[in-house]
């Protein structure tokens, strides 16, 4: 029989909620150690996914890949006061834009061992909660830049949200182990921008790093394509829609459900889950798209016109999975 594991339940999640885990590395059993807290790692709700900053720097993941062998090496916690549609968009925006950047792992000393130190752009996962809210205007710990989990899980800002974990089903266990698409996209990111920085220096931290530099040195925009290109940057539009094709033509999505035996309500569920599979990201596919577009009407570099492709590419794929869904709900 296997043994019990759990779960977050995503749909109880706001934008803006915190969630604080039990990481097993050396830095997060010092911090437990040096804090006495339980919990040594905290990760930002945004928009679907969560993000939040580890050893490999900051990134996004996928609540559904996230299993946990006890019920208590998780909480949720929320803002005691709502937050508004703009502090939550501000809060989004901060923390997306860290995505990517490197890892502060001597700062995270300096959280447990005061010692003065300017912050760097470097990240650590509370460092990244607490200045994502500083963004909104809301200051949750006396130092945003050097903080611990514990102190923003007993900033007083903060309640428990006691409904948010279950028990996983088999179905969402094996869901963790099938392939990811985003680690892909992820790698080919993060060794696109290591190689950017190893030629124009320590401050190319994240895409928005390398757009600064393309305003200030143009002359920049054939090696950063290159990078881009050498790396599989502008190529992973149509990922899904290789890998579950079913969801992107009506006549594949047909002989999927018939595969399943499944019945109206069921098949009608499916459609809805696939309607709304990536609504959260293509908002953002949406925002990318317009900022590239400006950014090559006033640049026109060949990085911007790239970008600007591979984002349309993704705002097509996501209009076609959802009228395949449409399809389907009205047939």
């Amino acid at each position: 029989m296997r043994k019990k594991l759990y779960i977050i339940r995503q749909e109880k999640l706001e934008v803006g909620d915190v969630i604080f885990t039990s990481e097993k590395s050396f830095i997060s059993w010092f911090v437990r150690l040096v804090t006495f807290s339980k919990f040594s790692h905290v990760m930002l709700y945004v928009n679907g996914t969560t993000i939040h900053s580890v050893s490999g720097g900051v990134y996004s993941k996928n609540l559904q890949r996230l299993l946990f062998k006890k019920q208590d090496e998780v909480k949720v916690f929320r803002p005691k006061k709502n937050l508004t549609a703009a502090e939550q968009s501000k809060i989004c925006e901060y923390a997306r834009n860290k995505v990517l950047s490197v890892y502060a792992l001597l700062e995270t000393i300096y959280v447990v061992i005061p010692f003065t130190s300017i912050a760097s752009k470097k990240q650590f996962c509370s460092r990244l909660v607490a200045q994502s809210y500083k963004a909104a205007g809301k200051i949750i710990v006396r130092d945003p830049n050097y903080c611990s989990p514990k102190q923003i899980m007993m900033s007083g800002f903060f309640y428990e949200v006691t409904d948010c974990i279950k028990p996983a089903s088999e179905e969402e266990i094996e869901f963790t182990k099938k392939f990811n698409p985003i680690q892909i996209i992820e790698n080919s990111t993060v060794s696109m921008i290591k190689e950017v920085r190893k030629i124009y220096g320590k401050k190319i931290q994240t895409i928005h790093d390398i757009i600064k530099l393309l305003i200030i040195h143009p002359e920049a925009d054939d090696s950063v394509t290159s990078s881009a290109h050498k790396f599989g940057y502008f190529e992973h539009a149509h990922f899904d829609l290789k890998i579950n094709s079913w969801r992107y033509n009506v006549k594949d999505f047909m002989n999927y459900i018939n595969s399943l035996e499944l019945n109206d309500n069921e098949i009608n569920s499916l459609a809805n889950e696939v309607y709304n599979v990536g609504s959260d990201a293509a908002n953002v596919h949406a925002n990318e798209f317009y900022l590239y577009t400006i950014l090559y009407e006033k640049y026109k570099l060949t990085f911007f016109y790239d970008s600007m492709i591979l984002y349309k590419k993704l705002i097509d794929t996501d209009i076609l999975r959802k009228n395949t869904a449409i399809s389907i709900l009205s047939r």
